[in-house]
């Protein structure tokens, strides 16, 4: 199967070692081709190290930034750009997508309404297969690009949903996914759960919003030494996060009652970390306890930038240009269809535009015209 990873950070070359590890030609497409061209070194291999102390030698076919040197030959491509990059990408790949074969189109992670963004970009092509994987099938980090990267854990159980399913992808996608992971994988009936059930924006803006927002013990002067996101967290971070959760699953249970669903993956936060880690977890008592005794958490930092007298948080990186017009205005334009009250989403969604000065583009673009009413009239 030749196969094309879009991206060139952590879970990119994490992902590049699984596939070749299974016996797949596998090609990376991103910005960073040269800088990874130039680290690959004599042999052209690059090393994923895993928690078990094995070591997996990964040599791409090849490393680009010219997407026609890889997309026409494509099986299947995984995007694993931030969601808020996923429109330039398509754009740039829509017309070399082969037309002679099925081609698997996949999302990694797969919220952010990718289903709707490809409905835009690419539009109902009967031979693209657009799915995605709800969370990163690994936590990596320590990514020293075209040379190393670590994996830290591997979730338990992958969950996927397929967008406009039909049975022949169904089996193509599940064929694929017991192919190219260890993980046993299950599939969302409705892709909208994916978009809705994102954990990453009500784990990451909670912990920022704690450490910096007007609720924080901030004093405006540059950190001393860079933080972590899990070993350093507080309970004001953690109750932060209970209260988005406590929202999300709102939306989620008027979601339910559109798509007529039970929704089985969309767990509330605490249960879902429980059962994707499983006995990873050193004391999952709490939610607070959860996230600073999961190994795979360890280690992982908050992204800052070196400044005068210390750090500071870095307001470009993906943690704010993904997290809040592609997750948090997700569940704010749901939410207001759905009549759902999200006041702690909404606060600190509004910190967030405000701390960053705002953003480029967001979802709400992407939401289909007379959304959710069409989507009950359908289901019924």
């Amino acid at each position: 199967m030749n196969i094309v990873i879009i991206g060139g950070g952590q879970q990119a070359h994490a992902l590049l070692g699984i596939f070749a590890s299974r016996g797949q030609e596998v090609s990376m497409l991103t910005r960073k081709a040269q800088e990874i061209n130039e680290r690959l070194g004599a042999n052209g291999q690059i090393v994923v190290s895993t928690p078990y102390g094995e070591d997996l030698h990964a040599k791409p076919v090849r490393v680009t930034d010219n997407p026609a040197e890889v997309i026409p030959q494509a099986d299947m491509i995984f995007i694993t750009n931030p969601a808020n990059d996923r429109p330039r990408v398509l754009a740039q790949i829509a017309n070399l997508i082969s037309e002679d074969k099925v081609v698997q189109l996949c999302a990694i992670p797969g919220w952010g309404a990718f289903d709707w963004m490809v409905d835009y970009h690419i539009g109902r092509r009967s031979n693209v297969y657009a799915w995605g994987i709800k969370d990163t099938p690994v936590m990596a980090s320590h990514l020293v690009p075209g040379q190393s990267v670590s994996i830290l854990g591997f979730k338990k159980e992958l969950f996927y949903a397929i967008s406009n399913p039909t049975h022949i992808k169904v089996e193509l996608a599940r064929k694929a996914l017991e192919k190219l992971f260890y993980q046993p994988a299950s599939r969302a009936e409705h892709y909208i759960e994916l978009s809705a059930c994102a954990g990453n924006p009500i784990e990451h803006l909670p912990i920022l919003y704690s450490l910096v927002g007007p609720y924080s013990q901030w004093d405006g002067r540059p950190f001393a030494e860079r933080l972590s996101f899990y070993e350093d967290l507080t309970e004001l971070a953690a109750y932060l996060i209970k209260k988005c959760d406590e929202e999300q699953q709102a939306i989620l249970a008027a979601l339910k009652e559109v798509y007529r669903s039970d929704f089985p993956f969309a767990l509330p936060l605490h249960e879902d970390i429980v059962k994707i880690y499983g006995r990873q977890i050193t004391n999952p008592r709490t939610l607070y306890s959860t996230f600073r005794t999961n190994p795979a958490y360890a280690g992982i930092k908050i992204p800052m930038l070196t400044c005068e007298g210390g750090f500071e948080v870095n307001r470009r990186h993906r943690i704010f240009t993904e997290d809040v017009p592609y997750g948090m205005d997700f569940f704010l334009e749901a939410a207001r269809r759905l009549n759902v009250h999200t006041p702690m989403l909404a606060e600190i969604r509004d910190w967030a535009y405000e701390y960053c000065g705002g953003f480029e583009d967001n979802i709400t673009r992407y939401f289909p015209s007379g959304w959710p009413q069409r989507s009950m009239a359908l289901v019924r």
